[in-house]
C-alpha cells in the first residue's frame, strides 16, 4: 500500500493524473481484497497513571491476547509531548482556574472603584472652583 502511495504521489507532482488514477483503482482493489490484514492494528502505545503499572507491564515479555502474541517493550519517548505540569491534578487545575477568576474579578473591581474616585474627584475641583472674576455676593 505503501508503495502504491509513492506511485501515486510520484504520477501526481508529474502530472500524469490518468495514471494516478489507475494507481488509486489498484489501491481500492488491494484494499477491498486484503481489508482485515490492512486494517488490524500492528502496534498501540499505552500509559500508565502509576509507575507501579508501568513497571509491572515491562516485565510482561509475550502473551497471548485474543489469539494473537502480544509483544511488550518501552516506546521511545516522543518529543511532541509537553511535560510541564503533569504532575498538577485536575483537582489542583480546577483551585487554580477559581483562584485566577476570583483575582480577575477583584482586579477588575478595583480598577472600576479607582476609576470612580478619580472622577469624582475631578468633578468635586471642578465644581469647588469659581470662574475668575466672579465673587460671591450675599444680597439680603
Amino acid at each position: 500500500m505503501m508503495s502504491l502511495l509513492e506511485k501515486r504521489a510520484n504520477f501526481l507532482m508529474a502530472g500524469k493524473f490518468e495514471k494516478a488514477n489507475e494507481v488509486v483503482d489498484q489501491m481500492t482493489e488491494l484494499k477491498n481484497t486484503k481489508y482485515d490484514e490492512l486494517t488490524t492494528p500492528k502496534a498501540f502505545y499505552c500509559t500508565f497513571h502509576q509507575e507501579y503499572a508501568y513497571i509491572k507491564a515491562l516485565f510482561i515479555v509475550n502473551f497471548m491476547f485474543e489469539g494473537d502474541d502480544i509483544k511488550v517493550k518501552q516506546a521511545t519517548e516522543p518529543t511532541d509531548i509537553v511535560w510541564e505540569n503533569r504532575h498538577i491534578s485536575s483537582c489542583g487545575r480546577k483551585m487554580r482556574w477559581v483562584i485566577a477568576i476570583i483575582l480577575m474579578t477583584l482586579c477588575t473591581f478595583a480598577a472600576f472603584t479607582f476609576l470612580l474616585w478619580l472622577i469624582k474627584k475631578k468633578l468635586m475641583i471642578q465644581f469647588m472652583k469659581t470662574p475668575p472674576g466672579l465673587d460671591c455676593v450675599v444680597v439680603d
